[in-house]
């Protein structure tokens, strides 16, 4: 087996640009397979790693229907439902076995002015409760919101606009005062949360908030809560639980439902990289056809010295496999210099799985594609041959 592969490594050598520019289709479709499952997998690990920190006793209450729409999806077809959140759900479910904590969420957008920026961004009332059902908002500077008149500040906005406490800013044409300032979370998917401006709930109506946007809830037994309040506002709302204009769900629930949707697509993007190297492995049949036309004289002596026919397809085989083999590895390395650029706005989490189907997937479908020049090598005449 030596013997064979420093055969084919001096065969490659003596063609090598024939042999590199035959690892050109392979490369593309190598980067291209290993750049997006790296960064398919990096981006769930940094979104999943974030919802994790929410803890797995949190309960959110959405006003539309299906837990599908929730989170991003559709259901054979069906458009969400849009319905409303009241005060009177609160109540409702408020009352429910292993509720500890229920918050309301308001969403607006309104004018910010502070000295001489003035904008328009998103704004949110929040009862004070929420800041403590949430492991992952720390305080940088200052407390919670406890009355009417103050804000908290995202760590990245408080930066951008130079804020601090006591500071004043005028939300909506209303002056508020700063009393917090949280951490800064630092990922590109928390990029709402250090950005935000919250307000309280009572600022909130006052500034145009009309419906809640969702609630937060801290529960105990969050699965077996979470039906409890999806039946109690299910007659509250006086619907069918199939009819339902709202959502109920757990953060397991969130969990999941990225990681299938995550895996429907790494599956999909794999396929249509796996059919990228079926297509450039054309160049590898045609290179290696091409070879075994050139290297008749050379492959007939070979058998008439006593090389089987099984032995003169290896050599054709293991050629094509380690052309494709080079484009492959050739190809990670340019998916490497694209993912350390990535590096500097995300983390990279790479998965030695992915070398491996990636190198696995090159070297294989170089090894099919040069199965038909192999076998017309095995099958040539050797007088013929030799008489060339």
């Amino acid at each position: 087996m030596n013997d064979l592969l420093l055969y084919a490594f001096k065969n490659l050598k003596r063609q090598k640009t024939r042999a590199l520019l035959a690892t050109f289709g392979i490369l593309l479709s190598s980067l291209l397979l290993f750049f997006i499952l790296t960064l398919s997998e990096s981006f769930l690990s940094a979104l999943s790693s974030e919802l994790e920190a929410f803890g797995e006793d949190i309960i959110i209450v959405l006003p539309y229907s299906g837990v599908e729409q929730a989170v991003g999806g559709l259901v054979a077809g069906r458009l969400p439902a849009k319905g409303r959140l009241d005060d009177r759900d609160v109540e409702e479910v408020e009352g429910v076995e292993g509720v500890v904590s229920v918050g309301r969420i308001y969403s607006l957008r309104l004018s910010v002015s502070f000295r001489d920026a003035v904008f328009i961004s998103p704004v949110y009332g929040m009862d004070e409760v929420v800041f403590y059902q949430y492991p992952h908002i720390e305080f940088a500077k200052g407390r919670p919101i406890r009355v009417r008149g103050e804000v908290v500040l995202g760590g990245e906005v408080a930066e951008r606009l130079e804020a601090d406490i006591n500071h004043k800013l005028l939300i909506g044409g209303r002056p508020f005062r700063v009393v917090g300032v949280l951490k800064k979370i630092g990922s590109s998917i928390s990029e709402t949360d250090d950005n935000s401006i919250i307000i309280s709930v009572d600022d909130a109506k006052e500034l145009g908030a009309e419906d809640i946007a969702f609630l937060s809830i801290k529960a105990e037994r969050p699965e077996e809560t979470a039906r409890a309040i999806e039946e109690r506002l299910a007659n509250l709302h006086r619907v069918r639980i199939d009819d339902k204009d709202f959502s109920v769900i757990t953060s397991k629930e969130i969990i999941q439902r990225i990681n299938s949707v995550f895996n429907v697509a790494r599956v999909g993007i794999t396929f249509i990289s796996l059919i990228a190297l079926l297509v450039g492995s054309a160049s590898i049949a045609n290179t290696m056809m091409a070879v075994v036309e050139e290297r008749k004289r050379e492959l007939g002596i070979m058998r008439a010295v006593g090389a089987s026919k099984a032995f003169v397809m290896k050599v054709v085989l293991l050629e094509g496999g380690l052309i494709g083999l080079l484009g492959g590895l050739l190809g990670m390395a340019l998916a490497f210099i694209f993912l350390f650029i990535v590096s500097n706005f995300m983390e990279v989490v790479f998965n030695p799985l992915n070398i491996f189907l990636t190198l696995g997937s090159a070297f294989s479908i170089a090894l099919l594609a040069s199965y038909l020049p192999a076998k017309r090598a095995a099958e040539l005449d050797v007088v013929e041959c030799i008489r060339r």
